[in-house]
């Protein structure tokens, strides 16, 4: 029998918290592998984390000293620790032409691991002004998407959008890079992973403005009529952490609203950790706090939710697939 999510946040979590504060990280860690294996049971149903920075899994925002990214080791350990609690996929998105071979690297040595390419909106305004700059960059992950080797492991373009919160000065070029990401996927016949922060309309008239577009709202932060504005558009609503927080009311609502077929679930690890390992830094075993919370909200199962989750993930992400013994060499 599964591990209820109610059941997750006593006892056992308090231990690693302990052990934290007297030991520090590296305790932490040794003894969040040992609770991992307490909390969670293999009955447990099989999800997709659409969206996971397993490139830099083990950052994390706050005072600790945590290691600056992943090695391949840890990866490695991160997502046999998915596995182990039924979470099959997992997607890395690419934010910056930095980390693109990181990705691709990760996705092409990690079974059930798969990559997406893009620019997150806030290091647009680091990008050159050069006008040369956004087509060279264009036609790197195209050539990425034309290789036998890496092609294959690429399964969107992402995450790309807007983000207005910190700053609206690099607005106009945000706008410029996310229509050309648009174009890109729509080439490529793939889909879009969009990242939205208090950019709502923009990013709808941007969507309306590239007809035949579709993907997913990631890490959705809108209420209920904006979900249903993005999904008129052909795009699914993707739930994280954030989802599972006390005062996320507006979220709440529009996780009731938006229908079982045009949701996704993910982490966007390593932040916006789920109740009730808010705090540590997120991964893709943590997608479960998410689902249980869409099945709470909607009064639904946790499996009908898995079931609904994952097919809507290969029925959009079409090149992803669970694996099942048959892994393309890279």
């Amino acid at each position: 029998m599964a591990v209820s999510a109610t059941h997750w946040s006593r006892d056992l979590l308090r231990v690693v918290y302990s052990e934290d504060e007297r030991n520090g990280h590296l305790a932490l860690r040794v003894c969040y592998d040992d609770v991992m294996t307490l909390l969670f049971d293999a009955s447990l149903p099989t999800l997709i984390d659409t969206h996971s920075h397993v490139d830099y899994i083990t950052r994390r925002e706050g005072p600790k000293p945590y290691p600056e990214e992943a090695s391949f080791t840890e990866a490695s350990s991160v997502l046999a620790r998915a596995r182990a609690v039924g979470v099959q996929a997992v997607i890395n998105p690419g934010t910056s032409p930095e980390n693109f071979d990181k990705v691709l690297n990760l996705a092409c040595t990690h079974e059930g691991l798969f990559a997406a390419l893009a620019i997150h909106p806030c290091d647009i305004a680091e990008q050159p002004t050069d006008p040369s700059h956004l087509p060279a960059i264009m036609a790197r992950i195209q050539g990425y998407l034309k290789d036998p080797t890496t092609g294959p492991r690429i399964v969107a373009i992402g995450e790309t959008g807007l983000d207005y919160y910190h700053d609206t000065s690099a607005a106009a070029a945000q706008r410029d890079w996310f229509m050309a990401f648009m174009d890109l996927a729509q080439t490529n016949n793939l889909p879009v992973i969009i990242h939205d922060r208090e950019a709502h309309n923009d990013v709808a008239n941007c969507v309306a403005a590239s007809p035949g577009i579709t993907g997913v709202m990631h890490c959705f932060s809108g209420d209920a009529a904006f979900a249903d504005t993005m999904m008129a558009h052909g795009f699914y609503i993707s739930f994280a952490g954030n989802l599972t927080f006390k005062n996320a009311t507006q979220l709440h609502e529009a996780a009731k609203s938006v229908p079982l077929d045009r949701m996704l679930v993910e982490t966007d690890a390593p932040f916006l950790a789920p109740i009730p390992f808010r705090g540590q830094a997120s991964e893709p075993a943590f997608v479960h706090p998410v689902a249980q919370k869409i099945a709470d909200l909607k009064g639904i199962s946790l499996e009908a939710v898995a079931e609904a989750t994952t097919q809507n993930a290969l029925r959009l992400f079409s090149k992803l697939h669970l694996p099942n013994g048959a892994f393309p060499p890279c």
